[in-house]
């Protein structure tokens, strides 16, 4: 944009243009009277004019900046020369400066000390001395300069001197315009679906939608003169994106976060998903949005939900999740490591509290299994997650192979190897879930609590018989037992071929034993309390709480059922956020009274 509008003011002969680039002055030699001088030099070139005036005292002067004998006198010559082009000709001059932060000394790495204030002070005073005459036009990543009143302790003298105007993102239309021009140019073809979504993902930051779209052309097949861009082949591009290129989303977090904290704590909050607190703040202080607003991040800070680019979202929710790892270190198997005859694979999943799950060879036919490998040896924690599973028979409940413990006292227990991703997953802004594949899981897991809760129905069926035979008896028995899953989460769901499968029954208990521990998740507990003993009610609260994350996209934290509800209430449809604001309404009488219930109410069937 700096280059286009240079070359239209050249065109139109009104004005004399001087160009420089701060970062390529930044890394020759960082001074006031370097970048005077290049800018001068530019003035200089830009018309003929100008080098027909023979009093020019610096302007013209010199092949390099070097070769200035005395550097003390260009901030008084570079002065005495505009002054000279001013007064021997009725034209205009504009100064242009792109990356002008880095002349900030605040910012990080800065080597130009007070270059900003003299600099600022003797341009601002050619500007008074002669009106109308002169205009500076500046870019850069972002105004923090011209916004304080003061820099190192001196009085800023541009200070509210300048407009500020942010470059806008680049509209829907816009994007697909660029990229179906461009991409046809290489052979590209987009369908429409596959430009929304690049669309939404980058929220048309320019230099997003570029770099996503380098990655599908790079990713496209050997040999294909003719390409067409689907949805999945953008879903796929935004994962490498994440991994390969995180560096551009990292340079404009870091804007704010070095320059502008409290904005940056309001965006992390809209990134976290903490609505409520977001928009308290907001109320407060509204003009603290001002650059998440300018920078395109966020459109209506009043009533958003979200980051209106997509992926910096994903990388911010991302990055949290690393931090968080990393505060959690723990010992892991390598490799080629053997546990009762099963060789490790590969660690997979996150590692949880009790275990840690590696992909592993069996013992002898060499098949591969899920292993699970308990902390400490804790047989009782095996214990209870091999006795549930042992009795549930359910397409969408893990199947148990395998279980013991080493010579060496290694506890661990053999799974089924589930092919597909886990559904925490689906809990970013870029790869939540659709809508249908929302109730598709969620009635996957609702019928296979049917299979593990108690049957109340059928319990309250058999009593009102007026006999019950013995086979009655032992129907009755089964229907009042059953298992509380009791932490069920998004790394605990796994989106396999055969959809959504239940795993780590590890602090599963017998529905109605009395609450001893209230060991789960924090935050994943119905907000209205447990009672005394454990029911069904824990589970159907947790899965509306898990599927609300998959399809918002969305984190969760203690304390955050209330900005999943409320974001619910505003982007979901009416069908999915019903069912799913009952799951998780604070209030227990208003919840589902079981999975049947649930289930039907997703499969629009009676009980």
């Amino acid at each position: 944009m700096l280059y286009k509008l240079r070359s239209t003011l050249q065109k139109s002969g009104d004005s004399y243009i001087g160009h420089v680039d701060v970062e390529r002055i930044d890394a020759i030699e960082p001074s006031a009277e370097n970048l005077l001088w290049s800018l001068g030099e530019s003035i200089y070139d830009s018309h003929r004019h100008i080098r027909s005036i023979s009093a020019l005292q610096l302007f013209g002067r010199y092949r390099l900046f070097s070769s200035i004998p005395d550097k003390s006198m260009v901030f008084e010559l570079f002065d005495h020369d505009i002054r000279e082009i001013l007064e021997k000709s009725s034209r205009s001059i504009v100064m242009m400066l792109d990356e002008v932060e880095l002349l900030s000394p605040s910012t990080p790495g800065s080597e130009w000390g007070s270059s900003f204030v003299r600099i600022w002070r003797l341009l601002r005073g050619l500007d008074q001395q002669f009106p109308n005459r002169l205009s500076y036009f500046v870019t850069g990543t972002n105004p923090s300069a011209f916004e304080v009143s003061n820099i190192g302790g001196r009085e800023n003298p541009v200070y509210n001197y300048f407009k500020v105007q942010y470059l806008r993102p680049l509209a829907k239309d816009e994007v697909a315009t660029l990229l179906v021009t461009l991409g046809h140019k290489m052979g590209l073809s987009w369908e429409e679906a596959a430009l929304d979504r690049l669309a939404s993902a980058t929220g048309g930051h320019p230099a997003l939608v570029r770099s996503l779209a380098s990655i599908i052309h790079s990713a496209r097949p050997d040999g294909d003169t003719k390409f067409t861009i689907t949805q999945m082949d953008v879903a796929s591009a935004i994962d490498r994106f994440l991994v390969e290129r995180s560096s551009l989303l990292s340079q404009i977090v870091a804007i704010l976060e070095e320059q502008y904290k409290d904005e940056y704590y309001l965006l992390e909050l809209l990134a976290h998903g903490k609505i409520g607190e977001f928009r308290e703040c907001v109320a407060a202080f509204p003009k603290d949005t001002a650059h998440l607003v300018g920078y395109g991040i966020c459109v209506n800070p009043e009533s958003c939900t979200s980051l209106e680019i997509e992926i910096l979202q994903t990388f911010l929710q991302k990055q949290k999740e690393g931090r968080s790892a990393a505060s959690s270190p723990s010992k892991h198997l390598a490799p080629g490591a053997r546990v009762d005859g099963y060789e490790i694979i590969s660690s997979i999943g996150s590692p949880g509290g009790f275990a840690k799950v590696y992909e592993a060879h069996t013992p002898v036919e060499g098949a591969r299994v899920a292993l699970k490998v308990f902390d400490n040896g804790l047989l009782s924690a095996l214990q209870r997650e091999v006795e549930p599973l042992q009795e549930i028979n359910h397409p969408n409940v893990v199947r148990v192979i395998d279980h013991g413990k080493s010579d060496d006292g290694t506890v661990y227990m053999a799974m089924e190897l589930l092919s597909g991703k886990p559904l925490r997953y689906f809990c970013t802004r870029s790869t939540k879930a659709s809508e249908n594949e929302c109730l598709q899981w969620l009635s996957n897991i609702l019928s296979a609590m049917r299979d593990f809760h108690p049957n109340d129905v059928l319990v309250q069926q058999l009593r009102q018989k007026s006999e019950i035979s013995a086979q009655d008896l032992i129907r009755l028995e089964e229907a009042r037992s059953g298992f509380i899953h009791r932490d069920i989460k998004p790394e605990n769901v796994i989106i396999s071929e055969r959809g959504a499968v239940l795993i780590d029954f590890n602090i599963a208990v017998r529905a109605s034993a009395q609450i001893l521990t209230r060991s789960a998740t924090p935050g994943y507990y119905p907000p209205d309390g447990l009672g005394v003993t454990w029911d069904v009610d824990v589970d159907l609260y947790q899965l509306g709480v898990t599927v609300l994350q998959a399809a918002l996209g969305s984190e969760y934290f203690e304390g955050a059922a209330d900005d999943l509800r409320l974001t619910a209430k505003e982007q979901l449809s009416s069908n999915l956020s019903k069912i799913l604001l009952k799951m998780t309404n604070p209030v227990r009488e208003n919840r589902y009274a079981s999975a049947a219930q649930a289930w039907a109410e997703v499969n629009k069937k009676p009980i």
